[in-house]
């Protein structure tokens, strides 16, 4: 179980569902909605310091920063170093681009990839390989 869960999706409904399966397999302390990668920084940085362990499901298309974004600045920015071995990132994503789904593997912190639609099944069955 995680302390915190940070969901950051464009699509108010996509976060709706992920927030709802969370819920139900009870495996984080309080979830956070973001519509944004922008706006989860704050979030992560406040994070840094918490020694807390934090879950993030990250849609990996989202106009402006997208989740490639976000995981090239945790991964390079020095701010996020203390945040990186305590942090679970699963990507959301719809898209077949096989390029964008192998970029977000390369990072350690990327445990699982979840195709949209989500569902409780998938989800679970990813989590549960990932540990």
């Amino acid at each position: 179980m995680w302390d915190e869960c940070a969901i950051v999706d464009d699509n108010k409904f996509d976060r709706l569902i992920c927030r709802r399966i969370i819920e139900r397999l009870r495996e984080a302390g309080s979830i956070r909605d973001f519509d944004s990668s922008e706006d989860v920084l704050p979030f992560l940085n406040q994070e840094c310091d918490t020694g807390k362990g934090i879950l993030v499901f990250l849609d990996i298309n989202m106009l402006g920063m997208n989740g490639l974004d976000l995981l090239r600045r945790i991964n390079d920015e020095e701010v996020f170093s203390n945040l990186k071995e305590r942090l679970s990132i699963f990507i959301m994503t719809s898209s077949t681009l096989t390029q964008d789904i192998e970029s977000a593997r390369n990072y350690t912190f990327v445990d699982g990839i979840i195709p949209k639609p989500m569902g409780i099944k998938k989800v679970t069955d990813l989590m549960l390989s990932a540990y």
